[in-house]
């Protein structure tokens, strides 16, 4: 039989039942501003003073979140027992258009009945957007935190006090105009409003242990970049008054001058406000990608939302220190301005993830969010916790989200995508939510279909949820005694950058590890660099030489020299954090080095490794970055590999000691090719991707005596090794899922597509996309490549494809 798309059917068993996607009408009446602005009135002494005796004698006994040594992070139970938050977002607001008590309270039964330990509430209504819909009062908080904790549900909340824009006026941009719907974080009315609101929940959610975080806010980027043929504009959204003082006093207490901001600027202001008022608009209207002021301009957008966030927190604090904090930024699928380690007060920062399925396919795979989870623990020094949008559908939402294009698309990725999210914890260290949503932006009737019951999907979640759920306590304390092997450098210099080539020579590196199974962890310059703690930093992207601190540049020298090994590229320190020629650490690197090169150029390079032993392949680049030495060696520094070049052989890869430490020095950039050098995609196909990379850090480890996994491929899924390789059964791994593609080809980790692109296969729900299967009691055969999906329920299999197929399952 052939089985259209988004059927269930009979397979080896009985009935035939259509999936069917519940639409839903949202409430989009706007709560009154009267309502609202009860949760900002102001807590008086009197008021304060009664609270205090109500609760004398007691304390709140809550979840704590704990580094680990392999550079990941977990949640602990008060008693000090390991705990994995498994939950959902669940928004009754959306669903119901009212807090409809009754079932709310059935959804709860289900929710925790289906394994998770953990819900998240939205306080608004996210379909109205913009601050428009309706929102939970406090009363409504502290009943559906009553109704989760009598189910033993732990609860998260997202406040999204962004979004009082009823209230509160807009963000102001440079030309004058308000922004969409972005609120001013620097109006002063708005900042006692939410002091106020921040005092008000903490005592109203004092009594409840199981409220396990508070997200203050989602989604938010202080600014925006739009790239244009030769330029780039940057939307500011601290134009108002208020914002422009406040960028003006932090210029002011950063650079001490305008002198001492001119010389590094560029410029011949007479004033910190003209300095703001200018660079506002000239960045508005669009400057060169080489512009000087980029620096602070894009760290103080980020700078601004730190800075709101933590008045909030510390607000909250004052009344009750024992609550933990989170905020999530959508930023981390591109250029990452959102990490910052001024927000490491928070408890947890969320890693909000989109499934876009551009060209009818997912955009996720697991080494991607390894990456993102990682950079948040190495820089923003909090628990990375994964959330919102593990799968979105074509909607009515025009904003800036991306979309899923059709419904192939979004029949797999309402189980697939869970999957995703299950099994990143366990790698990477890490929580997880999965976002089921109904309403204008995605038709989930996760919970509730037409007749009243469950749908199939719910039933996958929950046979997902199974595999993970009674292993709570294991995966959380697991094998976290190794810490990681090798360190990146990410360096906010390449963070905040027009440019940000960074991001795209950071996914590559961190892919290699991964394949190389071997645990990493990120470094920034916000920190120490310490040889013991990190034995080997790489720190040779392309990307330092548009700019790197120069202080930071001698530091990373210096960490050398005292015993660690570093492993740096042809544009290391060439030019400091404002686009500066940096003669200094050049002059410093040639004495290091014992060799002077050229500037940088491109070119077609062939590179040569030295030793028999290595048997490593020629490898040849069309269009590379690289330096010419323009001098003899100096004695001491080896040559460990060469490169012709128009003819030519020079070194391409050196090697010096340097005090205690190991100085390598790569003379051509194996990360970034010369062509489309900012928008080349990120993430989603490897195959795409300037994959030089792995051979050449395969090279350089094997020199360092570094033990790591040469037979690259798809082998499994393992906990025992830091969380971060790829062993045995039951996972084959996380990988983007072309939908519409079909015939024989290599996966991302070169496994032939019709065995196998990733899925999860355990004895009650099976999720992969191919041909036919022969594992865990279940026996496949399709008549083509399809994503399938399947789990028994009452005496059937019932199961769902992407593509229309003549499909057996059977199972034992």
């Amino acid at each position: 039989m052939t089985t259209p798309s988004f059927l269930r059917t009979t397979v080896a068993a009985t009935a035939t039942l259509a999936l069917c996607f519940l639409l839903s009408s949202s409430a989009t009446a706007a709560d009154s501003p009267d309502q609202s602005r009860q949760l900002g009135m102001p807590v008086t002494d009197t008021e304060l003073a009664a609270w205090k005796e109500s609760v004398k004698g007691t304390s709140p006994s809550r979840l704590k979140v704990r580094p680990l040594p392999n550079g990941g992070w977990t949640f602990a139970q008060p008693d000090g027992k390991p705990f994995m938050p498994v939950g959902i977002e669940y928004e009754p607001m959306a669903i119901y258009g009212k807090m409809d008590w009754p079932m709310i309270e059935r959804d709860l039964g289900l929710i925790k009945g289906a394994g998770f330990n953990t819900v998240t509430f939205w306080s608004i209504d996210f379909n109205a957007s913009g601050g428009a819909g309706p929102r939970m009062t406090i009363d409504e908080m502290v009943r559906v935190t009553d109704e989760a904790k009598k189910r033993g549900l732990f609860v998260q909340f997202y406040l999204n006090i962004d979004r009082f824009t009823h209230l509160f006026p807009r963000a102001v941009l440079p030309n004058g105009q308000q922004h969409g719907f972005d609120i001013d974080y620097s109006c002063p009315d708005y900042l006692a409003f939410t002091d106020n609101f921040a005092r008000r929940l903490a005592m109203a959610l004092y009594p409840y242990n199981n409220v396990s975080t508070i997200v203050v806010w989602e989604e938010k980027i202080g600014l925006n970049i739009d790239n244009r043929a030769d330029k780039v504009a940057v939307t500011s959204l601290f134009g108002s008054s208020w914002g422009k003082k406040a960028f003006a006093d932090w210029l002011e207490k950063r650079h001490g001058t305008v002198d001492a901001l001119n010389r590094r600027w560029g410029t011949q202001y007479a004033s910190f406000p003209e300095a703001v008022d200018h660079a506002l608009l000239d960045f508005f209207n669009s400057v060169l990608d080489t512009d000087h002021r980029q620096y602070d301009i894009l760290e103080f957008g980020e700078v601004l939302l730190v800075d709101f966030t933590k008045r909030f927190v510390d607000a909250y604090k004052s009344v009750d220190s024992t609550m933990l904090f989170q905020c999530r930024n959508w930023d981390l699928f591109g250029p990452v301005r959102a990490v910052h380690p001024g927000y490491s007060f928070l408890d947890s920062f969320g890693v909000n993830n989109y499934a876009e399925g551009r060209g009818g396919q997912y955009d996720i795979s697991f080494r991607t969010e390894v990456m993102k989870v990682k950079l948040v623990a190495g820089v923003d020094k909090t628990a990375p916790y994964v959330s919102n949008y593990g799968l979105r559908t074509n909607s009515l939402d025009g904003g800036t989200h991306g979309l899923v294009p059709d419904d192939k698309v979004k029949a797999s990725m309402a189980a697939d995508t869970l999957s995703l999210f299950s099994f990143v914890p366990e790698i990477s260290g890490t929580s997880y939510f999965t976002y089921l949503y109904k309403g204008v932006e995605g038709p989930w009737g996760i919970i509730q279909d037409t007749k009243g019951g469950t749908l199939p999907i719910y039933d996958s979640f929950r046979a997902v949820n199974s595999l993970l759920a009674p292993r709570n306590e294991e995966v959380a304390a697991s094998d976290y005694a190794k810490p990681p092997d090798v360190f990146i450098f990410h360096g906010m210099d390449a963070i905040y950058d027009l440019r940000q080539t960074c991001w795209a020579e950071h996914s590559d590196l961190a892919w290699d590890l991964l394949e190389m199974k071997l645990n990493y962890g990120v470094v920034s310059d916000a920190e120490e660099f310490n040889p013991a703690r990190q034995p080997i930093i790489l720190a040779n992207f392309h990307a330092y030489d548009r700019k790197l601190d120069t202080a930071t540049a001698r530091r990373l020298l210096q960490y050398c020299r005292d015993g660690g090994t570093l492993v740096i590229g042809n544009g290391f320190g060439a030019v400091d954090r404002y686009l500066w020629p940096t003669d200094k650490i050049a002059q410093e690197l040639r004495e290091s080095l014992g060799i002077s090169t050229s500037k940088p150029r491109t070119g077609k390079v062939t590179v040569k490794f030295r030793g028999w032993w290595t048997r490593m392949p020629d490898l040849a680049m069309d269009d590379a970055w690289y330096v010419e030495p323009t001098g003899e060696l100096a004695s001491g520094t080896d040559v460990l590999a060469d490169m012709e070049v128009n003819g030519r052989t020079q070194p391409a890869i050196v090697r010096k000691t340097l005090g205690k430490g190991t100085l390598y020095y790569l003379l051509f950039d194996p990360y970034f090719p010369v062509f489309d050098p900012y928008f080349r995609k990120w993430g989603e196909k490897p195959s795409e991707l300037n994959r030089t990379s792995l051979p050449v850090l395969h090279f350089l480890f094997k020199k360092m005596g570094l033990k790591h996994d040469t037979h690259f491929g798809n082998v499994g899924f393992d906990l025992k090794n830091g969380r971060i390789s790829v062993h045995e059964e039951p996972v084959h791994h996380f990988v983007s899922k072309d939908v519409d593609r079909f015939g024989t080809y290599a996966d991302e980790f070169g496994e032939d597509r019709e065995r196998y692109s990733g899925g999860v296969i355990t004895s009650d729900f099976l999720s992969f996309r191919g041909q036919s299967l022969n594992e865990r009691d279940w026996t496949v055969e399709a008549s083509a490549i399809s994503s399938i999906f399947a789990a028994p329920e009452d005496g059937a299999i019932g199961c769902f494809t992407s593509d229309p197929v003549n499909l057996i399952i059977l199972r034992d």
